[in-house]
């Protein structure tokens, strides 16, 4: 029997959205099947967030992800300095952190020049394959 397992990603995509609705427990039985969920009584009643609507200017970010299984390094080892924070600007091919893989550490640099809107992990977190690192938006003529 196959067991089918659910990735680190999805678990982290399943959290946020019981963490955005309000969910704040989910029980699960087996046999003749339970399902029991319990919401906080005030993220209940407040109305959904409208989401912003984007016009044909805006672009999508670009999200540098994990190539790899391993183990997010944010900052310097020696000078605990990050190496990218949201709102840094930062040129292309410049490391954003590291990948450590068994005794290897494997630099994550930018596709782009941009600005560095978001630091999707924690420093040391495990990372699966495909998981969102940092997401950058594309900055014109920054660097001249």
């Amino acid at each position: 029997m196959e067991k089918n397992l659910l990735a680190l990603k999805e678990l982290r995509q399943v959290a946020q959205k019981m963490r955005t609705s309000g969910l704040r427990l989910i029980e699960l039985n087996g046999k003749a099947w339970s399902v029991r969920l319990k919401f906080d009584e005030t993220c209940a009643q407040l109305p959904p967030t409208p989401q912003p609507v984007l016009s044909a200017t805006d672009v999508a970010p670009t999200r540098v992800c994990a190539p790899m299984p391993g183990k997010i390094i944010l900052q310097h080892p020696l000078q605990n300095v990050a190496y990218a924070q949201p709102g840094q600007t930062v040129k292309q091919d410049e490391v954003l952190a590291l990948l450590s893989v068994g005794g290897f550490y494997l630099p994550l640099r930018s596709p782009i020049n941009g600005t560095v809107l978001a630091v999707s992990v924690d420093q040391e977190q495990a990372v699966e394959y495909g998981c969102e690192i940092v997401s950058l938006s594309a900055s014109a003529g920054v660097f001249a």
